[in-house]
């Protein structure tokens, strides 16, 4: 990080919060106060997004957070969410042909259009729409300084491009991927 806090935080896949509450904090300690840090929170699951929305109000980071109802992947449309009903914590995108599931419609939202400048942190665990994101947005890491990318069991070929569209971009892996959970987290900065 620089010699200023970060100004725009955005967490895709936010979840309930606990990436941004880490990120306040670590800001906090950095640079003694998180106060020009603005976060924008997306969640496509309803159940989840109530939690962060209170988790933000707890955190004392709800003047600073936007936090917006729908999931990213391609520019525009719609997607299947499926939220396991044993913990609806658990959410993933569904594919279109998988109809047995017991889904909800989400819109897809253009993060060109919400966030219009400069993003200083960029976390993106959208659970399975990281091909469709990346390919159809790869602008927004072009304003990126610091990436955070989480893959799913992703086809090689879809991940080889995932990694090309980061590169092009002009981000460098600072870090070799971490495995997860048959996951890789990977890191990249600008």
């Amino acid at each position: 990080m620089g010699s200023a806090p970060p100004r725009t935080v955005v967490d895709a896949g936010a979840n309930v919060g606990h990436f941004s509450i880490l990120v306040n904090c670590c800001i906090e300690t950095r640079y003694g106060n998180a106060e020009t840090t603005q976060f924008y929170l997306i969640e496509p699951n309803t159940s989840a997004r109530k939690m962060l929305e209170k988790n933000m109000i707890d955190a004392g980071m709800s003047r600073r957070s936007r936090v917006l109802a729908g999931a990213l992947g391609k520019k525009s449309g719609l997607v299947k969410l499926f939220v396991n009903r044993r913990s609806f914590l658990t959410s993933r995108v569904v594919d279109n042909s998988d109809d047995k599931s017991k889904y909800s419609q989400v819109p897809l939202l253009d993060l060109n259009e919400i966030v219009k400048g400069p993003i200083d942190i960029l976390k993106v665990d959208i659970e399975g729409s990281e091909y469709d994101f990346l390919t159809d947005n790869p602008e927004i890491l072009c304003r990126t300084n610091l990436f955070l990318l989480e893959l799913h069991q992703t086809d090689p070929s879809k991940r080889e491009q995932m990694l090309n569209v980061v590169k092009d971009a002009g981000l460098k892996s600072v870090a070799p991927p971490l495995p997860l959970h048959g996951q890789e987290l990977f890191i990249f900065q600008r």
